[in-house]
């Protein structure tokens, strides 16, 4: 009776986790976790004219039902995150957009760590700018994931 209880349990359990609503995400820009420096978080896919807006809490990133079930669709390929980031130096504000494009796939991997290099700062353009012609340099962590060595001159 004991196992029959557990087994129900755990399957209960597992189909709550494959139908939630949000995502194993962190994101840092720079090497520093983003805590509330976002102030804009859009997702938009290839199929769906809509922008869904989002909200991030280090951790965790909760989209809306509908625009979980137009990700989690099977003709949907890819989608993009974007996000407004504001720095504060020397009594400016300073803001700044990023478009990461990501996939299903990395969506259900156990963990997902979105590390953005800024090239506004000089050290990480020298590290990574010769890997693209892009303003910044997305790197994403998953289990089994690619990674960017730095540039050595």
């Amino acid at each position: 009776m004991i196992k029959q209880v557990m087994t129900l349990l755990f399957l209960l359990l597992s189909w709550n986790n494959s139908y939630s609503q949000s995502g194993n995400i962190i994101i840092q820009i720079n090497d520093i976790l983003l805590t509330s420096e976002i102030t804009v978080l859009n997702v938009k896919t290839e199929l769906s004219p809509y922008t869904f807006s989002a909200e991030y809490i280090p951790g965790k990133l909760t989209l809306s039902e509908k625009a979980w079930e137009i990700i989690k669709n099977d003709s949907v390929g890819n989608f993009k995150l974007s996000f407004n980031y504001q720095t504060f130096k020397r009594k400016k504000v300073k803001s700044k957009n990023f478009t990461i494009e990501l996939s299903k796939y990395q969506l259900t991997k156990n963990y997902l760590i979105i590390n953005i290099y800024d090239f506004r700062n000089r050290k990480y353009r020298k590290w990574y700018g010769p890997y693209t012609t892009k303003e910044y340099l997305i790197e994403l962590i998953y289990p089994n994931g690619p990674f960017y060595p730095r540039y050595k001159y």
